[in-house]
């Protein structure tokens, strides 16, 4: 039978990523976080995405799964990043 794909909340999403921009290592953050070793990376670029979005094309939408990124607090002017 296969894995239950585990969901994250959008605070520990931006908390990988604010470690993995941190130390430069995802697949450290990955084992520290006891997470799959290419999800932080799949979270960092999302973020890109999502703040590139934001920052480049006001009048297009966004993919939609840029658009959770957005929606959940990361990427963008203001952004905060959680204290680790």
């Amino acid at each position: 039978m296969g894995e239950t794909r585990r969901r994250f909340d959008p605070e520990f999403r931006a908390s990988a990523v604010h470690i993995v921009r941190e130390r430069g290592q995802s697949a450290q953050a990955a084992r520290d976080l006891g997470i799959n070793a290419g999800t932080p990376a799949n979270w960092v670029q999302m973020d890109r995405q999502a703040r590139e979005q934001e920052a480049g094309s006001v009048g297009n939408r966004p993919s939609p799964s840029v658009r959770n990124w957005l929606g959940s607090g990361l990427g963008g002017p203001g952004h905060h990043q959680p204290s680790v």
